[in-house]
């Protein structure tokens, strides 16, 4: 059993989780270029990277089930969501406006969920 101190720190950390704020202005630019270097010639950490993008989605409440995975001129994210807003989707394409958005789905444990793959236009 938990503390009355412990509960009262750990409800502190979630309302502070709830409430996380991320200056955005310029980041969803900023993680485009670094992923499209990534891609094209290598460059960067890849756990840094899939890092930074699962980051960039919680901005969009929109929260990952398992790590980015990249390939040679895309990349997956994997969503515990089963819809995605309109507007959400339309803000994240704003961004990343070099990449083809291409939504999925998958049964994952019994639940449907879905999967973003964004492809790197030519």
């Amino acid at each position: 059993m938990y503390s009355q101190n412990e509960k009262d720190e750990l409800l502190n950390e979630l309302k502070e989780m709830e409430s996380l704020q991320i200056d955005m202005d310029n980041e969803g630019k900023i993680l485009q270029e670094d992923i499209i270097d990534f891609l094209l010639n290598g460059n960067g950490n890849l756990e840094d990277l899939g890092d930074r993008i699962e980051l960039y989605l919680y901005e969009f409440k929109l929260f990952c089930r398992k790590p980015v995975r990249f390939a040679q001129k895309d990349f997956n994210v994997y969503l515990n969501a089963v819809d995605i807003p309109f507007e959400k989707l339309d803000a994240l394409l704003k961004d990343l406006d070099k990449f083809t958005l291409v939504i999925y789905t998958e049964v994952d444990k019994g639940f449907s969920v879905l999967n973003l793959n964004l492809l790197l236009k030519d």
